[in-house]
């Protein structure tokens, strides 16, 4: 399991080495690495094609190659595409997608996440969450908004490698945990 960390960070780094900087191309990449993994993840016939050895790499590697196109992906990814059909690690994709988005979230100078309330908010509200910790971390956030009505109140911010929890559910499961251990 750590050989395959270790080649997804490998991988994740040779490919930001490689592709263009700007945040159009660095997403679209990390879209087409979604993609991939997802396929790969849930797509039974998907899978079967790129693991059967008795579909030659080439017929591969010209498939994806072609979802590239269809998505104008930076052709800079092709390189990458090789790689993973010629030591057969689509199964690790998922991983290096992560690895991508963390690389490319530091040279953008932004978190992507996903921010969680207990009830609908208004924008307002939204804004001004995003304002202070964007204050606190020095960097721009990009954050999904989500509904969890089991927060009960308050909110969840997650950004990859930072949780800020403020939610009732989490302030009640900790006095519980307290009370427990009394």
């Amino acid at each position: 399991m750590k050989a395959n960390k270790d080649l997804a960070r490998k991988l994740a780094k040779k490919i930001i080495s490689s592709v263009p900087k700007d945040k159009e191309s660095l997403s679209a990449i990390s879209d087409f690495l979604g993609l991939l993994g997802t396929l790969y993840r849930k797509e039974s016939r998907f899978r079967d094609f790129v693991l059967s050895p008795f579909v030659p790499n080439q017929n591969k590697k010209v498939f994806i190659k072609s979802l590239i196109q269809k998505g104008q992906i930076p052709k800079e990814i092709e390189f990458f595409v090789d790689e993973l059909i010629d030591l057969n690690l689509l199964r690790i994709v998922a991983e290096i997608k992560r690895l991508f988005d963390y690389e490319a979230e530091k040279i953008l100078s932004v978190y992507k996440g996903k921010l969680i309330f207990a009830k609908e908010p208004n924008q307002e509200l939204i804004d001004e969450v995003i304002k202070r910790v964007e204050k606190v971390l020095n960097r721009k956030i990009e954050a999904d908004v989500a509904v969890d009505d089991t927060l009960i109140g308050g909110f969840e911010l997650r950004l990859s490698g930072l949780v800020l929890d403020t939610s009732v559910r989490t302030v009640l499961q900790n006095l519980s945990n307290k009370i427990k251990s009394l």
